[in-house]
């Protein structure tokens, strides 16, 4: 039997890990930024950046997708033009989302935003257009992007 993913499943590590280190610049160490570890300044905010993408972002994406207005009091997220500011308002001293510091936060909101750049469920920002323009210029989103197409 294969032991659930849980805080000590190496193979829960192992996943992220190698993912991370994709998106990694040559001699970086990025190893999931530290951020998530006890004791590294910035995890608080780290986890929350993660935490802000799949309780906020993401089901506003999708209210919006679906046409289906966010039911005020009763849902954990407002709509899209409500929750890009608080991003917008961490990406403008850049530049990444915790500052000077790359970490796995900007790989998920970074290729999200590269992704969804261009629909019209995305809110126009120079600042996020310039923070996309900053992740897909990684050597490492060259490297994940030739693997990922074969």
């Amino acid at each position: 039997m294969r032991p659930r993913c849980g805080n000590g499943d190496p193979d829960r590590h192992a996943f992220r890990d190698r993912h991370l280190e994709e998106y990694s610049e040559p001699g970086q160490q990025l190893h999931h930024a530290g951020h998530d570890r006890v004791g590294e300044r910035d995890r608080g905010a780290y986890l929350s950046w993660l935490c802000y993408y799949t309780g906020v972002l993401e089901p506003a994406f999708m209210s919006k997708f679906m046409n289906v207005e966010v039911p005020r009091g009763t849902a954990g997220w407002v709509p899209v033009e409500e929750a890009m500011p608080a991003i917008i308002k961490a990406l403008s001293p850049g530049p990444y989302i915790l500052g000077e510091r790359f970490s796995g936060a900007d790989v998920l909101y970074g290729t999200t935003f590269a992704m969804f750049g261009q629909s019209s469920m995305m809110p126009k920002s120079t600042v996020i257009d310039d923070y996309v323009q900053r992740i897909v210029s990684r050597s490492a989103f060259a490297r994940a992007q030739a693997r990922d197409n074969g």
